[in-house]
């Protein structure tokens, strides 16, 4: 496959890790797809990691595979460890997040 400036297909919205996580995975299997594909997959793989979407099983067994080296879904993992930590070391995050229990991100 030839370069590919996967900036170009970065979304307004997607900032800071968001894009890291999706950037890792473009990179890591730009030779392994067809550039439609992969930007499919790149973003299934950001919204199962970020949002907790779930596709097809086919879809979620292939992007299992595909994240399961990849540095960028066990830092996001550990920072979400980080913030459920002091959460639960101050009152009023805990607070916040039990008055929010109840919306469903799915």
């Amino acid at each position: 496959m030839t370069s590919i400036d996967f900036e170009e297909y970065r979304q307004p919205w997607e900032t800071g890790p968001h894009w890291e996580l999706k950037r890792e995975f473009l990179e890591t299997y730009k030779n392994d797809y067809p550039v439609d594909r992969l930007l499919c997959l790149a973003q299934a793989y950001s919204n199962i990691e970020l949002l907790h979407c779930s596709y097809p099983e086919p879809v979620m067994r292939e992007i299992e595979q595909c994240s399961y080296n990849l540095k960028g879904k066990k830092k996001f993992r550990q920072m979400e460890e980080d913030l459920e930590k002091k959460r639960k070391e101050k009152p009023e995050l805990q607070a916040r997040t039990e008055k929010n229990k109840h919306i469903k991100y799915d």
